[in-house]
């Protein structure tokens, strides 16, 4: 029979198991992908995660007249594991060992993007 005091230590045992990755230098290096677009055949995004919480973002619209997009700019650790890009976009990224999960972008609507795999981008060593 397990006590509340059992069960409370359990609880913090897995919290302490958690990987944090704002105190790693994991979350550091190149991701991509292609993401849906609802006008082209997909947005090719690559980004640079770099050290002092800057990156670099770089997105082509596939099959498309829309201009590609490029900046640079700064991020935000919104708790230990999510992103905050400082851009128009307002991007927000959840950060695991090896992807970046788009959570948020003021172009699609969080509904879309909710455990959506389509959403990923992958972290890779191509320079």
């Amino acid at each position: 029979m397990s006590t509340k005091k059992d069960v409370n230590a359990n609880i913090e045992d897995e919290d302490n198991d958690k990987i944090h990755f704002q105190d790693s230098k994991i979350w550091q290096g190149r991701y991509s992908g292609v993401l849906p677009c609802s006008d082209c055949d997909g947005i090719e995004i690559i980004i640079f995660l770099k050290p002092k919480k800057k990156y670099t973002l770089q997105m082509s619209y596939l099959n498309s007249s829309e201009p590609e997009v490029k900046e640079k700019g700064s991020f935000s650790w919104l708790d230990a594991n999510n992103i905050l890009f400082d851009n128009e976009e307002a991007m927000e990224f959840m950060v695991s060992e090896d992807r970046l999960w788009l959570l948020k972008s003021k172009r699609i609507p969080a509904m879309k993007l909710a455990n959506n795999a389509q959403y990923i981008l992958q972290k890779n060593e191509k320079p």
